[in-house]
């Protein structure tokens, strides 16, 4: 991994294990400043499920060059279980069977598990490395560009790139379809907890009307939960959950 460095003004190669070592250090040297110890005698890192031994090993390289000593590794759903028990220890009994879900960005983690006594056991681990909010996201980016073309404001180019462009126009290309996205993310909280959410065409088009549009474009959740229906996103996630539990 090559990295600049604005002190010596030079590219500097890294390894993967040396960037996690730095962030680790930090990450530590923070710990020890807030609980005021200068000494933690174990550490327990979370890793994804699908890591195997190598990556394991690197992680625990990592550590080393960060000066963490007596560390543990567990799965980061098995991590949040725990301390979820910890929290709410009258609500899981002996003998439960739990599935943690861990729906991130870009993929998603399964984890099934049992509590027996103090003990939290593994019994399966599952999810999909090419599933998570991501592909929410672009399908409700999908649906706000078609209600944007529908209104007839802008062509059916505007949040595209074609040949023969400048760069000057492609980077107003690039800016329109970063404002979609945040835009998207934003619609897709505000649905999880209303009905449907209103857009502001003034903030997305920004770059195609010197003024201020007065118009708004409104999202529901109907519409949304058909989007992600239409392109088999809970059929996926319902999919993987269902495997996990054999």
């Amino acid at each position: 991994m090559e990295v600049y460095n604005p002190l010596t003004q030079e590219n500097e190669i890294f390894e993967p294990e040396e960037i996690s070592g730095m962030i680790l250090k930090y990450l530590s040297f923070m710990a020890k400043s807030k609980l005021k110890n200068t000494q933690i005698s174990n550490v327990i890192i979370t890793s994804p499920t699908e890591f195997d031994d190598k990556k394991r090993n690197a992680i625990l390289a990592a550590c080393k060059l960060a000066g963490i000593e007596n560390v543990g590794l567990a799965n980061e759903p098995v991590a949040a279980l725990l301390e979820y028990k910890r929290t709410h220890n009258d609500i899981l009994s002996n003998g439960s069977k739990v599935v943690v879900i861990d729906f991130g960005g870009g993929t998603l983690d399964i984890c099934c598990c049992k509590i027996q006594g103090n003990e939290t056991n593994t019994i399966s681990i599952g999810g999909d490395k090419n599933l998570g909010g991501n592909d929410f996201d672009s399908a409700l980016m999908e649906l706000i560009e078609k209600k944007i073309y529908s209104s007839e404001l802008v062509d059916k180019t505007y949040f595209k790139k074609r040949q023969g462009m400048s760069h000057c126009e492609k980077e107003k290309i690039i800016k329109a379809i970063n404002r979609l996205k945040k835009e998207a993310e934003r619609v897709k909280i505000e649905l999880s907890k209303r009905i449907d959410c209103e857009i502001n065409l003034s903030y997305l088009l920004a770059d195609a009307y010197s003024e201020d549009i007065d118009i708004v474009l409104s999202v529901s959740r109907k519409e949304f939960e058909q989007v992600c229906e239409s392109k088999g996103l809970y059929k996926r996630l319902i999919s993987k959950i269902e495997k996990s539990q054999g």
